[in-house]
């Protein structure tokens, strides 16, 4: 009599190898690459329980939970408890800061440079407490990185601040220039067309005359 000795073969733990992308806020989606997935498989980011969607044996969707801005841990668990684990996998990023326009915090020379389709700002920060300023800030943007052109004006005590604004597709908004005895309604326009880009024009308190 033969008899016939049956090995069962545990399963294959899943292993994550990318994410895509490495900079995602809350509410975004992912797409997780890696290899041995199962249907039911769950995950986290940080911690944090998030949603998954089962694509394949080497492929998962998931939604980007509520987290603090930070590079977070992810790990994928099949049904059966066997997991992977990607350190600094998702990075949270800051939120956007509020500007101050005119607040004297920096001075920005600014250049639109049409015919290369670039926008650079140079920010030059103020001394504090007796210490030598700190090197100038040098930022450059290409067009294609510009969402939109804002002006903005407020009443500023006596004074009536005004500004351009470049808001970039990742959400940032830079001040590229502003002041309390220009109005660059008209340069901000005239900015925003010559990148066919829209112009959102933001007032607070009375509107002033050209």
């Amino acid at each position: 009599m033969l008899f016939a000795l049956l090995l069962a073969c545990p399963a294959t733990a899943p292993s994550v190898t990318t994410v895509d992308p490495g900079t995602a806020k809350p509410g975004d989606s992912l797409s997780i690459l890696g290899a041995d997935f199962v249907d039911g498989a769950t995950g986290s980011l940080g911690g944090v329980p998030m949603d998954v969607t089962f694509k394949g044996a080497v492929s998962l969707g998931a939604t980007v939970p509520e987290l603090q801005p930070g590079t977070h841990e992810l790990v994928i668990t099949n049904p059966d408890g066997q997991s992977a684990t990607l350190a600094a996998s998702v990075t949270v990023p800051e939120p956007p800061k509020e500007l101050a326009i005119c607040a004297g915090d920096y001075t920005a020379y600014s250049q639109f440079a049409g015919g290369r389709k670039l926008v650079k700002i140079d920010r030059h920060y103020p001394a504090k407490d007796g210490e030598e300023a700190p090197e100038p800030e040098r930022l450059e943007y290409t067009f294609d990185e510009v969402e939109a052109v804002e002006y903005e004006g407020r009443v500023q005590g006596e004074d009536y601040c005004s500004a351009i604004i470049l808001r970039l597709n990742d959400g940032q908004r830079l001040v590229y220039e502003d002041s309390k005895e220009l109005n660059f309604k008209s340069k901000a326009q005239e900015m925003a067309q010559a990148m066919s880009k829209p112009v959102d024009v933001v007032y607070e308190d009375e509107v002033p005359s050209e």
